[in-house]
């Protein structure tokens, strides 16, 4: 990015007071340039369809699973675009997902502001961003040893939950999977959350590894 333009940001939050909060501090960033308020995937998409984004501050109070399908759903709209996720803790898998599913740096909500002006620049020069408190546990995650999970796991799927397994593989978000299967949105994150489990795996990343590995049918 050229010095001389400006800054345009997207905030993409359930949160009224996150966005109008996020919006404040960023106003005094230098160079900072429009900031568009966004409380809905709806909006958002909207948004990155008709207007030049820099980049993403996306802050979801909902649950885990919700936080992430819209992280991916933002990341197949706009493959290119830089996300920054603001969480509330240092949570090991929970940074691990974000990052799994295409944020390119991951900061803590209750950051000072010269910590988000930091992330914000790294962003800026396409370099990644982890707060200080989440890159051991990274590390962590990245040098355990790994367990290779057993080779007949599928077997214990019951045959909704291959259904759905099979909607991830190609790649369908959990809203697709609940209308090609007919079934609630609650019911897909059920099945996706058992699925994780009897595959003792950690993300949807690692579940459709283990289906193209493991699966004659995928």
């Amino acid at each position: 990015m050229n010095k001389e333009e400006k800054v345009k940001a997207i905030l993409i939050s359930d949160s009224n007071i996150v966005l109008e909060g996020l919006k404040v501090v960023l106003s005094k960033y230098p160079n900072m340039g429009l900031c568009y308020l966004c409380t809905s995937l709806s909006e958002a998409e909207w948004t990155l369809r008709n207007n030049p984004i820099d980049l993403a501050f996306f802050c979801w109070k909902a649950e885990k699973l919700e936080l992430i399908e819209i992280l991916r759903s933002l990341r197949r709209l706009a493959p290119s675009l830089s996300i920054l996720c603001l969480l509330d803790s240092a949570n090991q898998e929970m940074v691990m997902d974000c990052l799994q599913a295409g944020a390119k740096g991951v900061q803590l909500l209750r950051c000072e502001p010269h910590e988000l002006f930091a992330s914000l620049k790294n962003l800026l020069s396409n370099e990644g961003y982890l707060h200080p408190s989440m890159v051991s546990l990274v590390l962590q995650q990245l040098n355990a040893p790994y367990t290779k999970p057993a080779d007949d796991l599928l077997n214990g799927l019951s045959k909704r939950e291959m259904q759905v397994l099979k909607c991830l593989v190609v790649g369908r978000s959990n809203d697709e999977i609940a209308k090609e299967l007919v079934i609630s949105l609650p019911t897909v994150h059920t099945h996706v959350a058992h699925i994780l489990s009897k595959l003792q795996v950690t993300s949807r990343t690692q579940a459709v590894i283990y289906a193209l590995q493991h699966g004659e049918s995928f």
